[in-house]
């Protein structure tokens, strides 16, 4: 019999970051809140990065109270990111981790994945690159997650349940689309999600999202586009 109990393993994990732009957390709060009341479900128990890069060294803020706050808005704290070095004996007293910033701002927010773990991927998914596009031709499986940076992604196959898609520009999925979709998570908001059969988890442009409970049974199971339209996320039939 083994004695070995556990084991200790590296893996890449999506999570939300909030971009913290005052230390006023009475305002944060109340405008947090209002954003979760639109999509409690999504939120709830969700794992966040707060991001205080944009927070001028002067301003002081209370780690201990921005925790205490995202708790009991059921959110999880799981780290502060782009704080000044003055900051993190307070972080630390508030037992809360540090994460650096690789200085493009992007890899909390999608995990991105270093060289060599890239490269694997698009091996095993038969990944091709051209012109900034990322064209995969087997399907995703549950668990990986595709981003296709400067470009578009085109999924010729189907997207399975707890896979991710990422995209800066639009996000092409001729099978069913399953898991997350994310097109424009640069910021374009003109960016689109095209699928043949809409059954995903959650879907997103530019950071306006829709959960699977959000999208109306008459919209799922068919071919869509996705876009926004006056800062909402439309969804219509595909002729």
């Amino acid at each position: 019999m083994s004695n070995k109990h556990f084991q200790v393993k590296g893996s890449q994990f999506t999570l939300t970051v909030l971009e913290l732009y005052t230390s006023d957390l009475k305002a944060f709060e109340a405008q947090l809140k209002e954003k979760v009341q639109l999509a409690p479900k999504f939120f709830r128990f969700a794992p966040v990065v707060v991001d205080v890069k944009h927070l001028p060294l002067e301003q002081e803020i209370d780690f201990n109270a921005l925790k205490n706050l995202l708790c009991q808005i059921e959110l999880i704290p799981v780290a502060i990111r782009g704080a000044h070095l003055a900051w993190q004996p307070r972080i630390e007293a508030a037992q809360m981790a540090i994460m650096q910033s690789s200085g493009d701002g992007k890899e909390s927010a999608i995990n991105l994945k270093d060289a060599e773990k890239n490269a694997m991927q698009q091996k095993s998914c038969q990944e091709i690159r051209s012109q900034g596009s990322l064209l995969v031709t087997q399907p995703v499986r549950s668990g990986q997650q595709i981003y296709a940076q400067g470009g578009d992604l085109v999924v010729i196959s189907s997207v399975s349940p707890g896979s991710e898609l990422l995209a800066d520009g639009n996000i092409h999925v001729y099978g069913t689309l399953r898991g997350r979709a994310l097109a424009g998570v640069g910021g374009n908001d003109q960016s689109r999600i095209f699928c043949n059969s809409l059954e995903a988890e959650l879907v997103a442009i530019a950071g306006q999202y829709k959960i699977f409970d959000d999208i109306a049974s008459p919209e799922q199971g068919k071919a869509k586009q996705l876009y926004l339209k006056d800062g909402s996320l439309m969804i219509s039939t595909l002729m």
